[in-house]
């Protein structure tokens, strides 16, 4: 995070701005791609790159936009905290400040004030633990130990990263008695730990690699020798990228986490509303554990329904213990509520599941005998919602003539005391009704 005041050499000495840029890596320029767009930058054929380092410090670059490529060596450096740069026609100061020193979301602003101001002059800037994003170009993030950060493409997030596989709140970081952990927020594109997709809580060594989505990577650091370890390692290396690993499950729905999961060979992977479960479902409709998944060692896909209501797909429900085995036959299992999963073999699965927009019926859009099953589903459930009724209805009527049968054995008197007992009852509950009718209106 960066504060930046921006003055036009104008003559008027009134005309400044100061912003605030919550990013580590951003570009100053009269560029589309910069960040921080100044239309008096036309003149210059640059902008001008300002990268996050440890603790507070930074580094800046020019980026070029023609082929002219002079040299233009003032302007890369690297500084501590603070640096004034001049364009000729305007001068921005930058300001490198710590995440820790933004308001919270359910801070009151006057106390936050005080709060900032306080941390500002008495707390030094946090250096480690870090985090080192690296991607096209490499930055640094510190944070203190009791504020984890959340990594991905949102304005809220400590550590942006502006690219399409990084979902807008993608991870969470933390550092705990000497060791990182990392959280997945239900990401699209998934966090892998050495090829392995993670999900829920996981704790991780320092030095260790993270990768999220395809190409961009997280190493967690404790010290300087770590940091120079990482940063030293060859431009040319960029992270390994992350194998789509197929046959994976896969959800459209906001309630589903994490969206993608590759699973596992030989692993259990749980799915249901309790929050332990491999997969969450966050619908109150969901079974607790409501079904579990296996890959086999011969590929296929084994589904075990462990719910009250059963777990529908497109040939009809599969109903508690029911076991489906699927062999490279793309599924989609729909649990109602527009909440869908899919279990996708290939690549191409993936992409027509959610090109269907999570549709139960994506990979069967085009079967003649969808209305088929449909009907045979619909008739299986009026069929259960008959016998329910009709039992219902029976237990009633039973119900009803025994209380028939004991009313007609009451003698005379007995019957005449439970007659003005209802009646009693009737007028109790009229003059009680007439006594709040009168006291609100």
């Amino acid at each position: 995070m960066f504060a930046l005041q921006i003055d036009f050499k104008d003559g008027d000495k009134s005309k400044s701005e100061t912003i605030l840029v919550k990013r580590s890596l951003f570009k100053i320029g009269a560029s589309e791609s910069a960040h921080v767009q100044i239309d008096e930058l036309k003149s210059v054929d640059y902008d001008l790159e300002i990268c996050r380092l440890d603790g507070s410090k930074f580094k800046s670059k020019p980026i070029f936009n023609a082929e002219n490529n002079a040299s233009q060596g003032f302007l890369e450096n690297e500084f501590d905290g603070f640096s004034t740069i001049d364009f000729g026609s305007v001068s921005v100061s930058v300001i490198s400040l710590d995440y820790d020193l933004r308001l919270k979301d359910t801070e009151v602003p006057d106390r936050a004030g005080v709060r900032i101001l306080r941390q500002a002059f008495t707390v030094e800037s946090p250096k480690f633990p870090a985090i080192v994003v690296k991607g096209e170009q490499n930055f640094v993030v510190s944070f203190r130990p009791s504020i984890p950060v959340l990594i991905g493409r949102a304005n809220v997030c400590s550590v942006r990263i502006d690219a399409g596989e990084i979902s807008n709140k993608h991870a969470k970081v933390g550092f705990e008695s000497g060791k990182f952990w990392i959280e997945d927020l239900g990401s699209t594109n998934g966090t892998f730990l050495d090829g392995v997709q993670i999900s829920g809580r996981t704790e991780i060594e320092p030095g260790v690699s993270l990768v999220l989505g395809r190409s961009f990577s997280i190493i967690g650091v404790n010290s300087m020798e770590s940091l120079r370890s990482v940063l030293n390692l060859s431009a040319d290396v960029s992270p390994a990228p992350s194998v789509k690993k197929f046959p994976l499950l896969l959800s459209t729905s906001d309630v589903a986490r994490p969206a993608r999961l590759a699973l596992p060979m030989d692993g259990l992977v749980e799915v249901g509303r309790d929050p332990s479960s491999d997969i969450w479902l966050g619908a109150p409709h969901v079974s607790r554990k409501h079904c579990e998944i296996v890959l086999n060692k011969n590929g296929s896909v084994s589904v075990r329904d462990l719910s009250t209501n059963g777990t529908g797909y497109h040939k009809g429900i599969l109903k508690h213990q029911e076991v489906l085995n699927l062999d490279n036959e793309p599924t989609v299992f729909d649990f109602g509520g527009d909440l869908t999963l899919a279990v996708c073999f290939t690549e191409k699965d993936e992409e027509t599941y959610l090109r269907s927009e999570g549709s139960p019926l994506a990979f069967h859009d085009g079967d003649s005998s969808r209305e088929i099953k449909g009907e045979l589903d619909m008739s299986s459930l009026a069929e259960n919602n008959s016998l329910f009724t009709n039992e219902f209805t029976q237990n009633s009527k039973s119900k009803v003539k025994n209380l028939f049968e004991v009313f007609t054995d009451l003698s005379f008197s007995l019957k005449l005391i439970l007659i003005f007992a209802a009646f009693g009852c009737v007028a109790i509950m009229l003059i009680i009704f007439a006594s709040i009718k009168a006291l609100v209106f």
